[in-house]
Parts: structure tokens; sequence; C-alpha cells
């Protein structure tokens, strides 16, 4: 499973290369919180990538929310391609 984990990481990299190339990126963990001392079966652990398509500033920094300016329909098509 870790196999094709890796496989799908990579791929999806290989896809915002070639849309956007030499953009940063980030890659999250998101993990069950861990002092929690039971389980969560509601909750699931999954892989984000943030690419960094714009400069931080205040607002960004501020508030914690990140702007994507690339509407989602957009990015779909151009990640398609």
């Amino acid at each position: 499973r870790l196999d094709e984990l890796a496989a799908l990481v990579q791929q999806l990299v290989g896809r915002l290369e070639a849309v956007h190339p030499q953009a940063a990126y980030n890659y999250l963990l998101h993990t069950a919180p861990i002092n929690e001392s039971r389980e969560l079966p509601h909750y699931h652990w999954h892989i984000e990538l943030l690419p960094r398509l714009i400069k931080f500033a205040g607002f960004e920094w501020g508030s914690g929310c990140y702007i994507n300016p690339i509407p989602p329909e957009t990015a779909a098509e151009q990640l398609r391609a």
C-alpha cells in the first residue's frame, strides 16, 4: 500500500510540475490527535499537497487561510491534461 501511495504522490507532483514548473510546495500529513486516548473511527489520516502559487502576505500569515488564485475547474482541467 505504501508503494501505491508513493506512486500517486509521484504522479501528482509530476502533474504539478507540468503545470507550474519550479513551483514550491509543502506536504502536510494529517494524523489523528496524539492526546486522544480512544480510537476515533470517524478520523482518517490524509496527505495534503499545497503548491505555493502566490507570496504569503498579511492576510495569509494573520489568518492561517491561504488564497488559491486558480479556480478549481481550471486547476482540474490543467492537472488532467
